[in-house]
């Protein structure tokens, strides 16, 4: 497919994000983006080119239209594009206008959208090794009423994107080189401490990015530090829950952070869970009070964050 390149949209490790336009003035309003590999990176971009090709009309995964060696010497690959952004850009939103994170009930729908992506890539081998809010691309959605909530708010189609770091299983050695694989703040303990990767690191990073959609802030948001986050990790701890998350939430939570991951469920476990497989409709009452609970001052953790680590480390229930 022949294209021009439009606006930069965004930058990373990899190189720079175009808006990419169709040359076939049949298509030509058809929005489309463009992932362009700094020199370096080409090799990593064509990897990712070919993991995307196995996920071809995958619900719930990014598309990719077209890719291949570009001119200099660099690699491109022609995305569908997020007209919506990210679910970072998503939560930031919500931060700037309720002063808050996402509503619990957007959050469980949310939270299939990814698990079902989730299932996808393991169910192919394959292990993202990043999941995040950035790297989750947010399309137009459809009326929340649609999805068993209430009010005329729109409920975004999200989509796993970013496929950079993500590896086939049975291809990986695990061990030490897997250590700096992923985001500190999203990775779990066995990855840290022994390199381990498989498809319960993402059910780790899951979690986290539940957290930040449920709170607006990213994990661990209380450590400035990153090797403090690490160590905390190291240690067996998990990132603290707010206090006026649903039993259900907890729940929920609590089995993505499990400290053994092989005690973690898979995504597929995880989509029977009530969380996100229950009904969605809520009282205005309990609405009320979980909003008056997250305003600045109000008692967000049930417990302080020694005390919490602690009882976690030990196996008391929290």
């Amino acid at each position: 497919m022949e294209w021009d390149q439009g606006m930069r949209l965004g930058k990373g490790s990899f190189g720079e994000v175009f808006m990419a336009i169709p040359k076939n003035t049949k298509i030509s309003d058809m929005k489309m983006a463009v992932k362009i590999s700094s020199e370096d990176r080409a090799e990593s971009l064509s990897v990712e080119h070919q993991i995307l090709l196995k996920f071809l009309g995958t619900p719930g995964i990014i598309q990719c239209l077209d890719g291949g060696p570009s001119k200099k010497r660099t690699y491109y690959l022609l995305l569908e594009y997020a007209s919506e952004g990210s679910l970072s850009d998503l939560i930031s939103k919500y931060g700037e206008e309720e002063g808050t994170g996402i509503p619990e009930n957007h959050v469980r729908v949310y939270t299939r959208m990814i698990l079902q992506a989730l299932s996808s890539i393991h169910s192919l081998g394959y292990v993202h090794c990043d999941i995040k809010p950035r790297n989750i691309l947010a399309f137009p959605g459809s009326p929340a009423a649609e999805h068993g909530n209430r009010g005329d708010e729109k409920i975004r189609k999200l989509k796993v994107a970013d496929f950079g770091l993500a590896v086939e299983t049975w291809k990986l050695i695990q061990g030490r080189g897997n250590k700096n694989r992923g985001t500190p703040r999203y990775v779990p303990p066995e990855v840290l401490v022994d390199g381990i990767v498989t498809p319960a690191m993402d059910i780790w990073a899951l979690g986290c990015t539940v957290l930040e959609m449920l709170t607006g802030e990213i994990p661990w948001t209380r450590l400035h530090d990153i090797e403090d986050v690490l160590m905390e990790v190291r240690d067996g701890c998990r990132p603290e829950f707010p206090g006026w998350l649903s039993e259900s939430g907890k729940d929920f939570l609590i089995k993505c952070f499990a400290k053994d991951y092989h005690r973690r469920p898979n995504a597929d476990s995880l989509l029977r869970h009530p969380f996100v497989s229950g009904g969605f409709q809520r009282t205005k009452v309990i609405e009320q009070v979980q909003q008056k609970q997250r305003l600045p001052g109000a008692a967000g953790f049930p417990l302080l964050p020694h005390e919490f680590c602690e009882r976690y480390r030990t196996g008391l229930q929290v």
